[in-house]
This record gives C-alpha cells, sequence and structure tokens, in this order.
C-alpha cells in the first residue's frame, strides 16, 4: 500500500531560515509536497488552494503575524488536526496564541536541524496506541504515545522556565531513553494518573544547570546542592505538571492531582512505572541544560 504524499506549508520571512526547513522536511520525506510562503498573507492564498498536513510558521512576520494566521488557518480549514501547526520562534505567548494551542506544537529559536526533523516526524507520523502500534529496537517513531499527550509537557516546561526561573529554553535532541542511562544529578518526578492516560513525568538537571537555574529562581548565588535548595527541582515539577495537567483535562483526559518526588544523587537514574518507551527531550539555557523524560500511554480500557 502506497503511502500518501505529505503537504507541508512553510511560512518564514526569512529565505535562509525557508530554506532550511525546507530541506529537514525533504529529508524526513523525499516525496512531500512542501509549498513555501513569505509572509502570512501569501500563506492564506496558497492555504485556500491546497490543505496541508503541516504548517510550519514563524511568528513575527511582516503584514500578517503567525498568531493571526494560525487562526485564520483554523477558522478556514476543518480538517487541520490538533498539533499540525508547528511555531518555530523566539518565546512568545500571547493571549491569542494560548488560545490556539490545542493545535500547536512548538519549537524555540534557536533550534537544531535535527530538532526540526524530528518534531516534523513527531507531527506527521505519530504512531497509533500502545495496544495496536508495531514494535521496534530503535526510533523515534516507535514511541507509544500521542501527540496530544506529549505536547502540553514540553510547551509548560518553556512557559515555567520563563515564568519562574527567567529563563528562556530551547529543544536541542528529542530521543528515546534507555531503560540504563543516566537521567541527572537532582530531579523532579510525578506519577501521571487518569482515566484515559497513565504514566510520569520527569525533569533532571546537571549539578551546574540546576544550581543556576535556582539562583535566578531565588535571586542568590548557590555554588552547592543543599538541603535548602533541594525542593526547587520539585517545584519546578509540580509547576510543570500542573500547567500540562490543566491542558489536557481541557482536552478531556481528566488527570488527577498529584505530588512529586525529589531524587538526588550523582549521575542517578530514574525508574518509570510504565514499560513504554520513555521520550527523552534535551533542553539548552544560557544557564546549563536539563533533560526532560516523558512516559505515557492510554491506559486500556475493559470492554
Amino acid at each position: 500500500m502506497t503511502e500518501q504524499r505529505k503537504t507541508i506549508l512553510i511560512v518564514d520571512d526569512e529565505t535562509g531560515i525557508r530554506s532550511l526547513i525546507h530541506s529537514a522536511a525533504q529529508e524526513v520525506y523525499s516525496n512531500a509536497l512542501i509549498i513555501e510562503a513569505s509572509d502570512g498573507t501569501d500563506a492564506l492564498i496558497k492555504a485556500r488552494r491546497q490543505v496541508f498536513d503541516l504548517v510550519i510558521t514563524d511568528l513575527g512576520m511582516p503584514k500578517m503575524k503567525g498568531t493571526d494566521l494560525i487562526e485564520a488557518l483554523v477558522e478556514m480549514n476543518s480538517k487541520l488536526k490538533p498539533g499540525s501547526v508547528l511555531v518555530i520562534s523566539a518565546f512568545d505567548y500571547s493571549p491569542k496564541l494560548k488560545k490556539l494551542e490545542p493545535w500547536l506544537s512548538f519549537i524555540s529559536k534557536p533550534c537544531g536541524y535535527q530538532t526540526i526533523k524530528e518534531q516534523i516526524k513527531l507531527i506527521l507520523n505519530p504512531p497509533p496506541p500502545a495496544d495496536t502500534q508495531p514494535t521496534s529496537k530503535s526510533g523515534l517513531m516507535s514511541a507509544q504515545f500521542e501527540v496530544s499527550m506529549i505536547n502540553p509537557f514540553l510547551k509548560a516546561v518553556t512557559r515555567v522556565m520563563m515564568n519562574t526561573a527567567s529563563t528562556q529554553v530551547s529543544r536541542s535532541q528529542v530521543f528515546i531513553r534507555k531503560d540504563d542511562q543516566i537521567s541527572g544529578d537532582i530531579s523532579g518526578l510525578v506519577h501521571v494518573s487518569g482515566t484515559l492516560i497513565s504514566g510520569s513525568f520527569a525533569i533532571s538537571f546537571e549539578t551546574q544547570s540546576f544550581l543556576e537555574i535556582v539562583s535566578s529562581m531565588l535571586g542568590e548565588s548557590f555554588q552547592m546542592i543543599n538541603p535548602g535548595i533541594i525542593d526547587a527541582a520539585g517545584e519546578l515539577c509540580n509547576q510543570i505538571f500542573a500547567s500540562a495537567r490543566k491542558e489536557l483535562n481541557e482536552q478531556g483526559y481528566d488527570i488527577l492531582p498529584a505530588i512529586p518526588t525529589i531524587i538526588t544523587g550523582i549521575n542517578h537514574k530514574i525508574k518509570h512505572t510504565l514499560s513504554k518507551p520513555i521520550i527523552g527531550v534535551n533542553y539548552r539555557t544560557v544557564k546549563g541544560k536539563f533533560t526532560v523524560e516523558i512516559c505515557i500511554g492510554l491506559n486500556k480500557i475493559k470492554l
């Protein structure tokens, strides 16, 4: 059976960025129909002629802002699926953009070529639910999850780091974490439990990145991890989970409140409760690096 040809619209006023994204998309899907637009007005004209599986857009553009473009696309295209608009932009969470979040995936600028490729794969070819999905020993697409369950956590990471720690972040790598892979030096872990999905979420820091981020949070310089600042890992995890939980519950997942567990120890490993692939996302900040781990799947429903 021949795979349906993917259709992708790339919208950015910078020619070099459009070319970079075009190359990444072409590398992922060599036979994809890829159309470029230099601004939102041009993109809307093209969207009236062609239904796109994926729209990749910047936010700050002449003639029509990215938020206005996304809003217009949602209104005019009933076939636009949740998560099928990929925003590649510097941090910008306007009220209008927040309203459009169910349709959005995010990559913060600056970002790497590989990150763009992996996100395109993630949006255009999400695996089926865990009970029906073929297995594979390697590769991102072997993960047993839905984009709609993962993206709220990734968006929450960006929001919380900016609002709580005054830290702008960008994703540098998305990968499948192995069971024996080291997580970090200090982590916050929270178990996700709901009527439809369950699993766990964790955020892990190397010592230096944690000290830098906590120093920014608390307005005081810390040179070593001590009992007085350990709780900050749990607080960051708690805020991210609460933000993601709010969005997921708006989608109808009915997730229960939970209290994070703090895990410490140099080069420790986090044990996730579900026997499902663990999605790892490496983040870069000017204050250091940290990793997010998400292991979530659909609950089995008894008929």
